[in-house]
């Protein structure tokens, strides 16, 4: 399992880094054949300091390879990513395993304070993490790192991709949920859901807890779920 990290790919006016994520995860499974775990969005410090397009975001991929690809996948993605973001981004790069991310303190910490560029590369470097610029300023990094540390924690974003949920629309049973990649379903206050019926809004975004794809619920009538987005 590796995880592919990418931050700050978009300008305004342009589509967002989620949507270049799932290019990258389509190209990774067209090119070479390989599984895609999910792709998860990590919200960071929204601080106008901080040089971002949107809301200071990144996106994971998941992509079920051995390590020995690791250096491959970083190139190859770098390759596929760098045309395809617009001038004036700053598209950074990170690659890892997730017991190279696991435990390191930097996804946390740009969710809470302004990191600077030097304490990236020194995480980086500290696990041996593949972590580039891809263009413009070197910023991109910090949140390409971070994004990639936060998926490590298993505890931390919600998935824009895994499975079929992106199928799914209008209200849909509790196995279709579970058929479309969802891991469980379960109620604001922990409660585990296992049938019924779950109104979708046409926008599954399931949370990553426990390192597993939740999907939070909010009840409306005995048998009838609403799907709510944390």
């Amino acid at each position: 399992m590796l995880y592919v990290g990418l931050d700050d790919t978009d300008m305004p006016g342009t589509r967002g880094t989620g949507h270049l994520a799932r290019q990258v995860a389509a190209w990774l499974g067209d090119t070479y054949g390989y599984g895609v775990t999910g792709i998860t969005r990590h919200q960071l410090l929204y601080d106008r300091r901080i040089p971002y397009t949107a809301n200071n975001s990144s996106n994971v991929i998941g992509v079920d390879v051995p390590e020995s690809e690791r250096q491959s996948i970083f190139e190859g993605v770098a390759a596929f990513v760098r045309p395809q973001c617009p001038e004036g981004s700053d598209p950074g790069l990170c690659v890892a395993m997730p017991g190279q991310a696991e435990n390191l303190s930097h996804g946390k910490r740009c969710q809470i304070e302004i990191v600077p560029l030097e304490d990236a590369l020194n995480a980086a470097q500290s696990r041996d993490i593949l972590l580039t610029s891809l263009a413009g300023s070197p910023c991109g990094m910090i949140g390409a790192l971070a994004g990639v540390c936060l998926r490590a924690s298993g505890d931390d974003g919600r998935y824009i991709h895994i499975g079929t949920i992106r199928e799914l629309k209008g209200r849909v049973s509790y196995d279709d949920i579970l058929d479309a990649g969802v891991d469980r379903v379960r109620t604001e206050d922990g409660r585990e859901i296992s049938s019924g019926y779950i109104e979708t809004h046409d926008k599954l975004r399931p949370a990553l807890r426990d390192g597993l794809a939740t999907l939070f619920v909010r009840q409306v009538e005995d048998d009838l779920w609403e799907s709510i987005k944390l």
